[in-house]
């Protein structure tokens, strides 16, 4: 009887270990759709310096952010050191196809096609585990580009 016991529980445990590692680790064909100097959602890449340039950390509610002002991006981490933020406002990046300098008209398309959908905020789209916000300085063209995961 203690074996069947020890069996159920190593079995519940298993189980609940193999649920926790894949819990939260994003959807990896929408990842593989993000080009932002090789930062990608629940990564665990340190970012400290990219193409020279170092970063400045600031602390932030769920963790802190990794500010790479020459390059005009931001990279956000939470306290498991993993990546759940991505903010770009750099013309030689891109996250689903959409780009900084494109029409917004052609960002939602590009957004629906990648399986996103309009949220309730202007400008924000979802696609489970991601909300991403287009930064819309003039009314017609992207002027960056907010990547979170969602909580």
């Amino acid at each position: 009887m203690k074996i069947l016991i020890s069996v159920i529980v190593a079995a519940i445990l298993s189980t609940l270990i193999v649920g926790c590692s894949t819990l939260n680790t994003g959807n990896s064909a929408l990842a593989k759709q993000i080009n932002v100097f090789g930062a990608v959602p629940f990564s665990t890449a340190d970012f400290t310096e990219i193409n020279g340039i170092k970063a400045v950390e600031e602390p932030c509610i769920r963790g802190y952010d990794r500010n790479f002002d020459a390059l005009d991006i931001i990279i956000g981490y939470g306290f498991n050191k993993r990546i759940r933020k991505i903010i770009t406002l750099n013309p030689a990046t891109s996250m689903f196809g959409v780009t900084i300098g494109m029409t917004v008209d052609e960002a939602r398309k590009r957004l629906h096609t990648a399986g996103f959908i309009e949220n309730s905020k202007p400008n924000t789209f979802k696609n489970d585990p991601y909300s991403l916000t287009l930064l819309v300085k003039t009314k017609d063209t992207v002027s960056g580009l907010r990547l979170e995961i969602i909580d």
